[in-house]
C-alpha cells in the first residue's frame, strides 16, 4: 500500500510526519494481522503456541493463587479459555444443526432479543464474517462445558462495560440449554 499526500503547514515537519504516520498505521495493521493469525493457531492447537500458553497460564496461576489466597478465596478448579478450544467446532456445528445459530451478513449469530427488552439487544456473534471465532463463542463453550460436567454454579464478576456481552452469552446459553445436556464432543451428524 502506498499513500502519499501533501499537508500544508508552516514548517516542513507536517509534510514529513504524514508518511511516517501512515507507515505506523500500516505497521499496526500488520501486527494486528499477525496477532489474529497467532490466536487462530493457538486455538487450533499449534504445539509451540500451546506449550507457551500453558507456561503462561501455570505461571499466572501461581500469582493468582497467592493474591486470591491473601483475600481468603480459593478455587477448586482452574481452567483457562483454551480448555474449551476442542469443544468449539462441535458446539458451533450442533448450534447450526439445531437452528439455534444462523448466518447473518456472513457471520454466525444467535438471536437473543426478547419481546420485553427495553433496549435493543443485538445477536450474539459466534463466528465473524472473517471465519474467526469470537470471545463470545469461547464464553458460551465454557458455560456448556460446565453444564455438561456438572460443575456447580459459580459467580462471575465483571465490570459494567461487559454487562451486555455476558447478558448476550447467558441468553444464548439459555436458548441452547437443551443442547447443553448432550455430548458436545460428538458432532450432531455423528450421533
Amino acid at each position: 500500500m502506498s499513500v502519499s499526500g501533501r499537508i500544508s503547514g508552516d514548517d516542513g515537519g507536517s509534510r514529513r510526519d504524514f508518511p511516517n504516520g501512515v507507515r505506523g498505521l500500516q505497521s499496526r495493521s500488520r501486527s494486528a494481522r499477525r496477532g489474529r493469525k497467532a490466536t487462530a493457531e493457538l486455538q487450533a492447537g499449534r504445539p509451540g503456541y500451546r506449550a507457551l500458553w500453558n507456561h503462561f497460564f501455570a505461571t499466572s496461576r501461581l500469582v493468582w493463587k497467592r493474591e486470591w489466597g491473601s483475600l481468603g478465596v480459593q478455587f477448586d478448579l482452574w481452567k483457562g479459555e483454551a480448555s474449551v478450544d476442542s469443544l468449539m467446532e462441535p458446539m458451533i456445528e450442533e448450534l447450526k444443526a439445531r437452528h439455534i445459530a444462523e448466518e447473518s451478513e456472513g457471520a454466525l449469530v444467535i438471536r437473543i432479543a426478547r419481546n420485553d427488552d427495553k433496549k435493543e439487544m443485538p445477536p450474539l456473534i459466534l463466528v465473524k464474517s472473517t471465519a474467526r471465532s469470537c470471545t463470545a463463542a469461547t464464553d458460551l463453550a465454557t458455560i456448556i462445558d460446565a453444564c455438561a460436567n456438572r460443575i456447580r454454579p459459580h459467580s462471575l464478576v465483571v465490570d459494567q462495560r461487559q454487562h451486555q456481552h455476558f447478558e448476550q452469552v447467558f441468553r444464548a446459553a439459555h436458548k441452547a440449554a437443551s443442547a447443553a445436556r448432550r455430548n458436545w464432543s460428538t458432532p450432531a451428524s455423528a450421533r
